[in-house]
């Protein structure tokens, strides 16, 4: 099954569900700058603002990578 941004919560934002999914893409191994071709079309900029925002995330992503 294919999530998309929208399915994971995110109409256009982030999202906890989202990031969740986009640590579990990096953990199986997907580079981040994957997500940009895959379904969940997430821009570096997005990327790079999330963690800057939101600690949770920034902590996760760390493990992660």
């Amino acid at each position: 099954m294919t999530t998309t941004a929208t399915d994971a919560g995110a109409a256009g934002g982030y999202s906890r569900a989202l990031g969740l999914h986009i640590c579990d893409r990096t953990a199986a191994g997907a580079a981040p700058r994957s997500l940009r071709q895959s379904p969940l079309n997430v821009r570096q900029s997005d990327l790079r603002a999330w963690l800057d925002g939101d600690p949770e995330f920034a902590a996760l992503f760390g493990l992660a990578c």
